[in-house]
């Protein structure tokens, strides 16, 4: 299908300018039980607004406290950011590009085309790579302005997560080479960049803080840039995401524009977004699925709440009180987030979440049927669907609607929830022995990446060639995941062909976890395992084998476990970490997993530690007892 959008920088463009009153970005104040039991009595007059002009369109409600953004202030700071990262970042190495309109643009750099499969170079047979900005902020309406100026400016955003460890951060600006790095300059941020002098004495690049409130204050003037999708050479890809690779480092995702905006239009087609839908913006920019949690509300004109981001750290039942305090509408969460805190609805005194939230969209992990059950039970005016996809495809490729589960049901003995068909302009299938009916799920269509950055290059995903009568695609990514295909058409959800897992929607590569083991000078080898309760990834454990006699194992685990947490984030930190005296082996030499997990039982090796546990994995546990 062709796409109704040109580029989000347009679409932004017009909504803004058709409601440019309507309230775009909400920024919780962080209200507690108390507060939600007494809404009538808490609330702002809506009909006033920040900028000191009556509104008499729909406005949410707001809590004393509540700091609020239209979409006319935001489209004013998106122009004024996106005019300043040009005067930082379009001189220099960059070229001058005469757009189709006779603007100026000045957002391209270019590199060889060797090792390279982008289509399209130019006629000096080289490719176009945009400007890199690394965006190091949580969830915000800061973070919203800087993506959305990133984007007008003509250049690619690269989220850097705050809750990253230093070491892994200066891993990524060390390999991706960006031109600048935005924060937020603001002293009550929690993550302020201004704190981050390490990051300037490094000198890996330019650094500026930014303050919403100075960007809104500054004169208004109209950015003179070319829009993006004007330009003669466009740009190949539009964001730069890092997610955990086999490798044992860190793998830069290219996601391209086409590939955002498909998922975007197919969602308003499918599950369209309404006016008066109040949508929340909780997930961290390190995982892709956040970027349709802001594109959508942004594209379509409604309300985002962005809830306090160390809130929801530090209590996952928080997020009760903002789906109940704002009638959100709908929410995007992993199936063990929703596992934990759902059931704690029927204890609550009113039936504003079950009335209030329309749709609710689950992926990142396995669905199981119990759960899935249950949440129909719980929500059961709420459309359920069940999404599979990855940073490689845009974030989601199939779908799923739970509500035809019953009929799935009827006629095949599943033990998960089917991950679906393929959504809008994406062309998903099967391959390898056991193909069309069981294989590995291969992908291609607007939702695929340009792939992966290895500074100046770009490396192709790993592919599945096929034949020329097998279709136009020539070529399909090869997920690594598996699946078998019911007769309706819909995949289910078998496993992994490698040793990737998800442990609460993040994927991890458990190479890249032995590899910071490895790194230590007291360890000679390493195995990192991932143990389940019921099918489902609870926990990792490291097999570790040390050069010397240990004299002290818990000083060791504790040197060894923040020596982990110095450089991966803290999902991929192990659990439990156990001493061996050396690792099994196959016959090619090769660490053996097999017998290392029949071998071991995390029974015997290591009682559960409320303090070594999350919250969200605490819950599970007391819930499998």
């Amino acid at each position: 299908k062709k796409l109704s959008v040109c580029c989000v920088s347009h679409g932004f463009y017009e909504v803004a300018s058709r409601s440019p009153d309507r309230i775009a970005v909400i920024h919780a104040s962080g209200f507690d039980r108390k507060g939600v039991a007494n809404r009538a009595t808490s609330l702002v007059d809506s009909e006033s607004s920040s900028e000191g002009s009556a509104c008499s369109t729909w406005r949410p409600q707001l809590f004393d406290g509540d700091e609020y953004f239209t979409f006319s202030v935001i489209l004013s700071a998106v122009e004024n950011l996106s005019r300043r990262i040009g005067e930082i970042i379009g001189t220099g190495d960059s070229y001058l590009i005469k757009s189709r309109s006779g603007i100026i643009s000045f957002f391209l750099f270019v590199v060889p085309l060797e090792f390279s499969y982008l289509q399209g170079p130019n006629n000096n047979g080289e490719v176009c790579t945009p400007k890199l900005v690394g965006i190091y902020m949580e969830p915000s309406a800061e973070y919203i302005v800087a993506v959305l100026s990133v984007l007008r400016f003509g250049g690619a955003f690269m989220p850097i997560d705050p809750t990253w460890p230093k070491a892994r951060i200066l891993s990524i600006l060390s390999s991706s080479k960006p031109d600048l790095v935005i924060g937020i300059k603001f002293e009550d941020s929690f993550h302020r960049l201004d704190n981050l002098q390490w990051l300037i004495d490094e000198r890996i690049c330019s650094v500026l803080p930014v303050s919403l409130k100075e960007i809104i204050n500054e004169p208004f003037h109209p950015c003179q840039i070319g829009w993006p999708c004007q330009n003669v050479d466009i740009r190949p890809f539009c964001y730069l995401i890092y997610t955990s690779g086999s490798s044992g480092k860190p793998k830069g995702v290219c996601g391209t524009e086409i590939g955002l905006l498909n998922r975007f239009l197919w969602m308003q087609e499918m599950y369209p977004l309404h006016d008066q839908d109040m949508i929340i913006f909780k997930t961290a920019i390190s995982f892709i699925d956040h970027m349709q949690e802001f594109l959508g509300p942004v594209l379509s004109a409604c309300t985002m709440v962005i809830p306090p981001f160390n809130r929801l750290k530090q209590n996952i039942f928080y997020l009760l009180d903002i789906l109940n305090g704002y009638r959100i509408s709908r929410i995007v969460a992993v199936p063990s987030l929703m596992r934990a805190i759902l059931p704690s609805i029927r204890n609550m005194h009113s039936t504003t979440i079950q009335d209030s939230l329309k749709l609710l969209v689950l992926s990142g992990e396995i669905l199981k049927l119990p759960d899935c059950k249950m949440f129909l039970d719980l929500l059961p005016q709420t459309l359920i669907l069940n999404l599979y996809g990855s940073s490689e495809v845009a974030g989601d490729c199939t779908y799923f609607d739970c509500k035809r589960l019953p009929m799935i049901l009827e006629n095949h003995e599943l033990s998960s929830v089917p991950i679906g068909l393929p959504i809008s302009n994406c062309d998903v299938f099967l391959a390898g022995q056991g193909a069309p009916y069981q294989g590995e799920i291969c992908v291609s269509g607007l939702c695929l990446a340009k792939g992966y950055f290895d500074y100046p290059y770009l490396k192709s995903l790993s592919q599945l060639s096929l034949s020329p009568e097998d279709g136009p695609t020539p070529f399909h990514f090869r997920t690594g995941d598996l699946a078998q295909k019911l007769p309706s058409g819909d995949l289910v959800f078998l496993g992994r062909k490698d040793r990737s897992i998800k442990i609460s929607g993040q994927r991890i590569a458990l190479e890249e976890v032995e590899d910071a083991f490895l790194d230590h000078p007291d360890v000679m080898d390493a195995a990192v395992l991932s143990r389940e309760v019921n099918g489902e990834i609870l926990f990792l454990e490291a097999h570790v084998v040390v050069k010397n006699a240990i004299e002290d194992h818990e000083s060791l685990k504790f040197s060894l476990r923040n020596w982990v947490l110095g450089k991966l984030p803290q999902a991929m930190v192990p659990t439990y970490i156990v001493f061996s005296n050396g690792l099994p082996l196959t016959s090619s030499g090769k660490v053996d997993y097999a017998t290392l997990v029949a071998s071991t039982t995390f029974n015997r090796e290591a009682r559960f530690n409320s303090k070594e546990i999350s919250q969200s994995q605490l819950v599970r546990l007391i819930q499998e007892v």
